[in-house]
């Protein structure tokens, strides 16, 4: 994954297969959210430091995944320390390593 480049218009692809796309039909408030997931996603891919040594590759853009989720993606509480004992939670919750395992499948192909 390291050695095969991946074009930011690849990674978004990936980001689609990964979060479907929304229909016409959707709110306001889910456009919201994809967009600002989106925009989180392609600013990790593209822009995060964490991403300097190994930017433009397969590698990056599973790395960008697994920050977003890990780090950049909203998570309920009302305190700092409910929203990380929350983030800390999901992190190791089904639903976010099924994600996790999802994306290293399509960046692996």
């Amino acid at each position: 994954m390291i050695h095969t480049t991946l074009a930011e218009a690849a990674f978004r692809k990936v980001c689609d297969e990964i979060w479907k796309p929304l229909t016409d039909t959707a709110t306001e408030r889910s456009k919201t959210i994809a967009a600002n997931r989106m925009h989180s996603l392609t600013g990790l891919f593209v822009d995060a430091a964490t991403n300097a040594n190994i930017r433009g590759t397969r590698w990056a853009g599973y790395q960008a995944v697994t920050e977003y989720l890990d780090h950049a993606a909203p998570v309920h509480g009302k305190t700092t320390v409910d929203k990380a004992v929350n983030r800390a939670l999901r992190a190791i919750d089904g639903s976010v390593v099924e994600v996790k395992e999802r994306a290293f499948a399509l960046l692996t192909v």
